[in-house]
């Protein structure tokens, strides 16, 4: 993959991480606050955002380092581009600490 498509963000549906946790043995969720958090599956930690209509935000780059049975789980989810949130933007971009109490 060229290196300028690894931040392109995707959106899910946000029942993404409750059924990935059902199929997948090895797959957790950490939420850093309401709207950021990880997904940690097998060896990878792609953190995720949610957007401000409640979608869960990820990388391209992330997620296609994933194995091809999980991509093609986080396609059955993929929505159309929605805008990204304002914590997800600050941590992801910015490199800010943001906290809770800081509205989406």
């Amino acid at each position: 993959m060229k290196r300028s498509l690894r931040l392109v963000p995707l959106f899910f549906k946000k029942e993404l991480l409750e059924n990935l946790k059902e199929l997948l043995e090895n797959f957790e969720v950490q939420r850093d606050i309401d709207y950021l958090g990880q997904i940690r599956v097998e060896s990878h930690i792609i953190p995720f955002g949610i957007s401000p209509n409640g979608y869960v935000t990820c990388w391209i780059g992330d997620i296609n380092d994933l194995p091809n049975e999980i991509i093609d789980e986080f396609k059955r989810y993929l929505i159309f581009p929605d805008r990204l949130g304002k914590h997800f933007f600050k941590s992801q971009i910015q490199g800010e600490f943001v906290d809770e109490g800081d509205p989406n």
